[in-house]
């Protein structure tokens, strides 16, 4: 008998409360509800900063506020030209550098990804790159922008795999490999594979021409450039 009476009084009390409820629902006002004060909405943005490896010779253009979805499009001159374009890069410092371009005109859209700093980098034309050599390959490195070609093998008898670094450090100065150069690995037929680092943007002709043993080959996303003949002769 207590039973019934405690789940009668819940029934109750459930039907009391729904009819508090739709009161409460049908006595809001009709018209539209009106909100007190403003929103200030902004549209995302982010600031990015161009600079120069050289900035008394080059004029670069590109710093300024930008809009997530954005197109930007960097370009550069040198005044005087006494200096060669080589890369649009994330640093200066070889270990942190990330290549974004070898065209001097660069363009790429907005996203959260995006750097906020690049450098223009330039190497001057009174200074000859010279040649290092650094774990069995021979590299051609421009010492003002800290960057580095893939020029040859020390020997030609070099097989297996060849991993090429992203970059290295040689008597105290660091270079980002950025080209794999003409007919760097020509001939060299027992190299069965080859690892190339993100940074290497351009592969010129006949680099592994004649390779004949190459089965694999690992490419990374930056590159843009295959010359012809970089290839020819591979398994």
């Amino acid at each position: 008998m207590i039973l019934k009476v405690k789940l009668l009084s819940c029934i109750f009390a459930l039907i009391f409360i729904l009819l508090i409820c739709s009161v409460c629902v049908f006595s809001l006002p009709n018209s539209d509800v009106e909100l007190a004060g403003s929103i200030n909405y902004q549209k995302a943005t982010f600031n990015l900063n161009v600079n120069s490896n050289m900035e008394d010779e080059a004029v670069v253009s590109g710093t300024g506020e930008y809009n997530y979805g954005e197109t930007i499009t960097l370009s550069v001159t040198t005044s005087p030209a006494s200096s060669t374009f080589m890369a649009w890069a994330t640093s200066t410092d070889a270990s942190n550098m990330k290549i974004l371009s070898t065209n001097q005109t660069y363009s790429f859209l907005a996203t959260s990804d995006s750097p906020r700093e690049i450098y223009a980098l330039f190497n001057k034309n009174s200074s000859v790159p010279s040649d290092v050599t650094y774990n069995g390959l021979t590299y051609a490195v421009y010492a003002d922008c800290g960057l580095a070609k893939v020029k040859g093998v020390v020997s030609a008898e070099i097989a297996g795999n060849v991993d090429i670094p992203s970059y290295f450090t040689e008597n105290g100065n660091s270079y980002k490999v950025f080209v794999i150069g003409n007919s760097a690995f020509e001939n060299c037929s027992n190299i069965t594979s080859v690892t190339i680092p993100e940074g290497v943007t351009i592969i010129e002709e006949s680099a592994f021409s004649g390779c004949s043993s190459l089965g694999e080959i690992i490419l990374p996303e930056g590159l843009t450039k295959i010359d012809e003949l970089a290839f020819e002769g591979t398994s």
